[in-house]
């Protein structure tokens, strides 16, 4: 599930947010960070990415709620 949210993250491992994307996509799927954490994701030309990365992180949540995370 990680690689399907670094699928929408920049991938510049600018470190602007103080890590690599990889390991921020870590902290989006527990939970942790938000996207609105990463300064890179916010501007204009990664909108779809962020539009993409907002479904999916509401459909994990949905998910473990219920208690039907299944990676």
């Amino acid at each position: 599930m990680k690689d399907k949210i670094l699928e929408h993250l920049p991938k510049t491992d600018c470190q602007m947010c103080g890590m690599t994307c990889a390991e921020f996509a870590s902290f989006l799927l527990s939970g942790d960070l938000s996207p609105q954490e990463c300064p890179v994701l916010q501007e204009e030309v990664y909108t779809a990415d962020r539009e993409a990365l907002s479904l999916l992180l509401q459909s994990l949540a949905a998910r473990a709620k219920t208690g039907h995370l299944i990676d």
